[in-house]
């Protein structure tokens, strides 16, 4: 069952340390290196999504391109996508890993915004949730 699955991420290059840094002391939350899915920082982005979805990880980055409109659904683990200003992240990422739907990220492209999340999800669906105040 997916919401029993730990997530597993692979963090772009593009996302700061201070997220990878936050994820790695994290227990119910495992990162995969570049390295390990056998990539390096300038490799495709056809390749990251092919090698992070081998691995069973969610590509977790702020680029523009990975998004639904450029990667088919169905065709990764699932993609998070930043789509807020580098100071904020951390702090979104956090609310996003306290929400009960963050295991719907699994074969998703989740958009983090500063309120909320937006999710899209191989079946069609398309899901909005606010972060609790």
């Amino acid at each position: 069952m997916a919401s029993r699955r730990k997530l597993r991420f692979l963090v772009d290059a593009c996302v700061s340390a201070d997220i990878s840094n936050y994820l790695a002391e994290r227990k119910k939350v495992a990162l995969v290196s570049f390295e390990e899915a056998g990539l390096t920082n300038r490799s495709e982005d056809a390749r990251i999504i092919e090698n992070a979805t081998r691995a069973g990880a969610i590509v977790m980055t702020s680029d523009k391109r990975f998004t639904e409109s450029h990667i088919p659904l169905c065709t990764h683990a699932g993609i998070l996508k930043f789509s807020v200003h580098f100071i904020d992240r951390l702090d979104c990422l956090k609310k996003f890993l306290r929400l009960p739907e963050r295991h719907k990220v699994w074969k998703s492209v989740t958009h983090i915004f500063k309120d909320r999340i937006e999710i899209s999800q191989h079946v069609g669906c398309r899901l909005t949730v606010l972060y609790p105040r």
